[in-house]
């Protein structure tokens, strides 16, 4: 006998809804936005800073590739990154993997390869610990696209820098550079040391597929950057090339200007070629022609075979 309690009550959505993170933090964002919901250090966020946030996050995860099911993995300490991403993760309908931050790199490596880890957000402070797990991954396909000369990416490109760091960073000059970069440099920013750099870079990488950019204006030449690919894997990678032909970049259309932003001189090339190789154990040359020509492209596109030798 039920209860008038229990009679006609049946789970619906005026009376049964599953909690979750997700929605809780929806509605306090519109109920208490203004109450502050993470404090860190001189840090103070309301609830509807923190929503947003969190959308930021996930949309540029969504924009990574990440998609409803697949696993997002974080290694980082207790900082509003980490609670961002419990939130952002989900709400998306990916799952989100923790990964303990005492946890050597062997172990780490596992964790990823166990969980199918699509994308991995890590602390600078476990940068050692990511690199070495990262070196014992094996992947279908890798993408490698260093910095190929002395500007810095974070520097000329740096929107998705800021999105992922989610500031609003100060900036420098008409192109509006990250001030912040002034004071950070990459091995691959050096003519002495970038060719050795993306040697050891290369010998890393466990794939039988590699794609490598590249461009016309980088430290190495183009002779030199195909005999470093070409010695991979024994000196049996098969290199194609696609050559792409198109505008240089927008600071050298802007101009060249001093810091009163005056402009000043004149830029020697608008134009550039970027070199997109396909490294692999068999000639995929006539399958990239093929690829190629079933479209057209808003941009002078060739791919031919490299003969390169080590």
């Amino acid at each position: 006998m039920f209860s008038i309690f229990e009679r006609d009550l049946d789970p619906n959505p005026a009376n049964y809804v599953p909690l979750s993170p997700v929605s809780f933090l929806e509605r306090a964002a519109r109920v208490w936005g203004g109450r502050t919901a993470v404090i860190y250090g001189d840090q103070r966020f309301t609830y509807a800073e923190f929503a947003a946030r969190c959308r930021r996050l996930a949309a540029a995860l969504r924009a990574a590739g990440v998609k409803r099911g697949e696993t997002v993995a974080i290694l980082a300490p207790n900082l509003p990154a980490m609670l961002e991403a419990h939130y952002a993760v989900p709400g998306i309908g990916a799952v989100l993997c923790p990964i303990n931050i005492r946890l050597d790199a062997a172990t780490i490596a596992f964790i990823l390869r166990h969980g199918e880890a699509r994308v991995l957000l890590a602390d600078r402070a476990f940068a050692p610990s990511v690199r070495e797990a990262l070196a014992r991954l094996e992947a279908d396909a890798v993408y490698v696209d260093p910095p190929y000369n002395q500007h810095s990416y974070l520097a000329n490109y740096h929107v998705w820098e800021s999105l992922v760091r989610w500031d609003k960073p100060e900036v420098y000059g008409v192109a509006c550079k990250r001030s912040d970069v002034r004071r950070r440099t990459s091995i691959f920013n050096s003519r002495p040391k970038a060719r050795d750099a993306l040697r050891r870079l290369l010998a890393g990488v466990r794939a039988p597929l590699l794609i490598v950019s590249f461009n016309d204006e980088g430290f190495l030449s183009r002779a030199d950057l195909e005999a470093e690919l070409a010695a991979l894997w024994g000196g049996e990678a098969r290199l194609a090339v696609l050559e792409i032909d198109y505008p240089r970049y927008v600071g050298a259309r802007i101009g060249i200007h001093n810091p009163r932003g005056e402009k000043v001189g004149t830029v020697g090339r608008v134009r550039n070629k970027e070199f997109v190789y396909v490294l692999s154990r068999r000639d995929l040359a006539p399958l990239l022609s093929r690829v190629v020509a079933t479209r057209s492209w808003p941009f002078p596109l060739r791919v031919s075979a490299c003969s390169a030798t080590v």
